[in-house]
């Protein structure tokens, strides 16, 4: 299982608006980093994994706009992406997927031997059915302020808020760090109409409503229904003592 990638390229930043966006070459994404031929929906774990590595080697993702995006976030996305893969590929090997599609407490069940302090917050979770474009920027910014106020008991004192949005069968994981009051989202699903692997975006955690309109509106350009994706579920994840 990989442990280590090598294939880490200085990404730099573009802006829209408050957003900055990290954009990858095309060959860095699920689909095709670590010499695959074939698709992926390892998605779900990848996200999990990338939390736990995160948390691992304490990343602060600052996304200074004059600088390349953090080599370390860098490699924790692709060993992510090819530890992602073996271990979905393996479990379907062995019969134990229902849906290749996996639920997120699946994907932390197959990563607790890793990150065996990686919990879901489970009082928060949300299954909304209103459209992504109307209701998610509310879905996300009111357990981050109760995460900052009103923490679950055994949150650990040094933890981040993990957040993986399952939208139109694909997860992505969004990172608030109260150190930086910033939010990230990372998404390792390739986005060919944007001549783009992977994608990272970054605001101010007071501009999160300009993060979830440029998602939605990127899930436009790339996969059409953008703004109308519905239903869809947010799993809110964070490390216990």
């Amino acid at each position: 299982m990989a442990k280590y990638v090598e294939y880490t390229p200085d990404v730099f930043a573009v802006q829209d608006g408050s957003v900055h966006i990290w954009w990858f070459p095309t060959s860095f994404c699920q689909s095709q980093l670590g010499d695959r031929v074939i698709g992926s929906n390892a998605c779900t774990l990848i996200t999990v994994l990338l939390a736990g590595r995160l948390h691992e080697f304490g990343i602060l993702i600052w996304g200074y706009i004059d600088q390349p995006l953090s080599r370390m976030l860098v490699t924790s996305l692709a060993e992510a992406i090819v530890e992602g893969n073996d271990i979905h590929e393996n479990l379907c090997k062995r019969g134990e997927l229902f849906d290749v599609d996996m639920t997120v407490p699946e994907a932390i069940r197959a990563v607790r031997f890793k990150y065996p302090s990686l919990t879901e917050w489970i009082e928060k979770t949300v299954l909304e059915t209103r459209a992504i474009g109307e209701s998610l920027t509310q879905n996300i910014r009111k357990p981050i302020t109760e995460f900052e106020h009103n923490p679950p008991a055994d949150k650990r004192a040094n933890s981040d808020l993990f957040i993986i949005l399952v939208a139109d069968t694909r997860s992505v994981l969004f990172c608030y760090q109260s150190k930086t009051s910033k939010i990230t989202m990372m998404d390792s699903h390739c986005h060919l109409a944007c001549n783009s692997g992977a994608v990272v975006a970054q605001v101010r955690f007071s501009d999160l409503n300009q993060l979830c309109n440029w998602y939605c509106a990127m899930c436009t350009q790339v996969f059409e229904n953008g703004t109308t994706i519905a239903p869809y579920e947010l799993a809110f994840l964070y490390i216990r003592n």
